[in-house]
């Protein structure tokens, strides 16, 4: 601002209310987890800009501060058996409802979860999965449900309110002497929403592969990884 320094600061005071509830039941049809979620976060975000000019400071004003208020709730059902000693099914669901100020509707949904993991013998498993799911703000993270389905990781990087879809198969292998070797590919399809005023959201396609090498003898353990992901993104709006 005509050559004067100017420094912006944002503030943020979030509170954060979570209570869970859930259980887990073993019978002759196999393992159960069901549970269910509920949370609330607010926050007071403060905007403030700060200058060493006082006539400068005078004409900025006060600070000014808004509220962000992110209301989530779930329920999950997750069924694990086995139809034959060396194959283990899981068939899962999940309602989610996520109302957050940053978007103009709320966003909800029924997510389905399945998956597969064959053990070829003491020493090989092989494993494939289809999940959906909806991202849970980023300061409700912590959660009892299940993060993984079928040794795969339902809870990606990604902003809260994206809704995805995954298709995943593995192979992990115990070489023996400590050595582990292991490969992934998934394919994820996510719907971005934007922000408030906007009804269109954004698409992404995102492609993974990984290889992975570790080593363990205790105390001592190592361990690499190779990851290649590529991502392609639409705006239909």
């Amino acid at each position: 601002f005509f050559g004067i320094p100017l420094n912006s600061i944002i503030d943020t005071d979030p509170r954060t209310v979570n209570a869970e509830l859930q259980g887990l039941f073993s019978t002759a049809l196999g393992h159960f987890t069901i549970g269910a979620d509920w949370a609330e976060s607010d926050a007071d975000i403060t905007l403030s800009n700060e200058t060493d000019d006082p006539f400068l400071q005078m004409l900025l004003g006060p600070p000014t501060v808004t509220n962000e208020t992110d209301h989530y709730i779930s329920g999950y059902g997750y069924w694990t058996l086995s139809p034959m000693e060396s194959l283990d099914l899981t068939v899962g669901v999940s309602y989610a409802e996520l109302k957050a100020d940053t978007y103009g509707q709320a966003i909800s949904g029924w997510y389905p979860k399945f998956a597969a993991v064959y053990h070829v013998n003491s020493d090989i498993e092989l494993h494939a999965a289809y999940f959906q799911t909806l991202k849970r703000p980023s300061s409700l993270e912590q959660t009892l449900e299940p993060t993984q389905v079928g040794g795969f990781n339902q809870l990606d990087d990604e902003a809260q309110g994206v809704e995805s879809s995954q298709y995943s198969v593995g192979i992990d292998i115990d070489a023996g002497n400590g050595h582990k070797i292991g490969a992934e590919a998934s394919q994820r399809e996510s719907d971005i929403p934007f922000a408030q005023q906007n009804q269109f959201s954004a698409e992404a396609d995102t492609t993974r592969a990984q290889v992975f090498w570790s080593w363990g003898n205790k105390p001592w353990s190592i361990a690499a990884k190779y990851q290649y992901e590529k991502s392609e993104f639409d705006n239909p709006g």
